[in-house]
């Protein structure tokens, strides 16, 4: 899946969104107060960066 809502992703979501998205699901699940968003998987974002080719 290319993207996630932070009202799907959960803390063990760690390896598919990073630290910071994770960390915002989280927050989102315990009712706190986190805009609606969206979050690009880190899958997506690799392949992003290699198929436009600025990987560097």
């Amino acid at each position: 899946m290319a993207v996630l809502w932070l009202d799907d992703i959960r803390g063990d979501d760690l390896e598919r969104v990073g630290g910071k998205a994770a960390s915002l699901g989280e927050m989102t699940t315990a009712d706190l107060p986190v805009p609606p968003a969206f979050v690009v998987t880190a899958d997506t974002y690799r392949s992003f960066i290699e198929e436009t080719g600025i990987d560097g």
